[in-house]
């Protein structure tokens, strides 16, 4: 599948907050966030196997980002769907730091977000739009908008449906973006989902 090209250095740092326990799924996601943003540095890994494996693939912090010495939450963005303003380039240019929830997604918006980062943290909040994405699926929008294309501009599916073969599939109610008409989706996850 293609990969967009690298960003440019708008800004310093990608943080992934994580809010999840280990599971192969969520490793498939922050693996591919890790192709996606190199130099992404995850957060709030308690989970002992989740940062054993994670911790060899990139910078690994037990402690919340809010923790950090080097947290400013004046020039942080953090990724909220119930934000009131989308994410722009100009928020990018602006930025010492983006934050991603590392929060696995259920069909809806739940308001996790909000309740597990931006009241917590205290930074200004932006959106990717109405459709809700996976957490890799943010990090490739936040690499488009940080290379200048709008939001508007990056098409986005409304789900997408992986056929099992057998006559069985599963719908992803999540949106994916779409690059040169293919969908940009989690390696590894389609051979995941027809394993179990």
């Amino acid at each position: 599948m293609p990969t967009p090209p690298a960003p440019e250095p708008r800004l310093r740092r990608l943080y992934i907050e994580n809010c999840e326990r280990y599971s192969e799924w969520l490793m498939l996601e922050y693996r591919h966030c890790i192709q996606s943003w190199p130099g992404a540095v995850f957060t709030n890994v308690g989970d002992r196997r989740l940062f054993e494996a994670l911790s060899p693939l990139a910078e690994t912090r037990r402690s919340s980002l809010s923790r950090l010495a080097s947290f400013a939450p004046r020039s942080t963005i953090v990724l909220d769907p119930a934000a009131s303003a989308p994410l722009t380039t100009g928020d990018l240019d602006r930025a010492g730091a983006l934050v991603v929830g590392g929060i696995l997604g259920s069909e809806g918006f739940t308001g996790k977000t909000g309740r597990l980062l931006t009241g917590r943290l205290g930074c200004r909040a932006r959106n990717l739009g109405p459709t809700q994405l996976s957490i890799d699926s943010a990090v490739v929008v936040c690499r488009l908008v940080a290379l200048g294309l709008g939001l508007g501009r990056i098409r986005l599916s409304t789900e997408l449906e992986i056929e099992h073969g057998d006559g069985h599939s599963t719908v992803l109610p999540y949106g994916y973006p779409v690059l040169d008409g293919k969908v940009i989706f989690t390696p590894g996850l389609r051979e995941y989902l027809r394993k179990r």
